[in-house]
């Protein structure tokens, strides 16, 4: 259920619409932290037909997708807690860019109702930062593949 959860707030976010495109989402609730966006004429309505498209999406997770150019990142689990990832999708197509593993271990307990990769990642102009929790770190990674770095601060 939670891989279904993430992957329609994926969908949701990528709603066609030339206005929302142009500002980036570089944190949970937006760029203002307020949920608002300052599109003119923002889709009322959402349906197949205003879907640009969809991706699967690896493990469990409960992020939201932040946004920065052409690209979405966001979190997941996997192996039942025991790998936390980071995903990087292109924005126009769907296509996963990158996954990369920020951190593997046991598993520590969590609520059913809030999982391993619940955090939202945040965006700016140079990276991307995942947190995943109590001694798992915070990871910042570089957003264009071609200059993948990570580092656990």
């Amino acid at each position: 259920m939670l891989g279904i959860l993430l992957r329609a707030a994926l969908g949701v976010s990528l709603i066609s619409g030339a206005a929302i495109a142009a500002e980036p989402w570089p944190q949970w609730r937006g760029p203002r932290g307020d949920g608002h966006v300052t599109a003119v004429a923002p889709p009322l309505k959402f349906s197949a037909a205003n879907v640009v498209w969809k991706t699967p999406l690896p493990g469990r997770g409960q992020s939201s997708p932040v946004i920065w150019d052409d690209r979405v990142f966001l979190t997941t689990a996997l192996d039942n807690g025991s790998e936390r990832v980071v995903l990087a999708v292109d924005r126009r197509s769907g296509k996963i860019l990158w996954q990369h593993t920020a951190w593997t271990g046991p598993p520590e307990p969590t609520h059913p109702m809030n999982g391993w990769a619940s955090a939202s990642c945040a965006t700016d102009s140079e990276g991307v930062y995942a947190f995943f929790g109590k001694g798992r770190g915070l990871f910042c990674y570089s957003k264009d593949v071609q200059r993948f770095r990570s580092k656990e601060l």
